[in-house]
């Protein structure tokens, strides 16, 4: 990935993954949207959110890592 090195991995809903690891992943509110968090340095707190309307799933393949 340009953004980062190692590289993002997607974790679906399963929540950021921590331990040096840059990640994203995404929950789904109740109004039916998706919110996607970026860790950019792996330590498991979101460094950016994202809200994506009218969005309740997400694929490795809708992002660019």
């Amino acid at each position: 990935s340009e953004l980062s090195d190692p590289p993002f991995t997607f974790n679906g809903t399963g929540g950021l993954l921590g331990g040096g690891a840059p990640s994203v992943s995404y929950s789904v509110n109740g109004g039916g949207n998706a919110i996607v968090s970026l860790d950019i340095d792996g330590d498991a707190t979101a460094d950016l959110v994202l809200l994506v309307l009218n969005t309740d799933t997400l694929a490795a393949s809708d992002f660019l890592l």
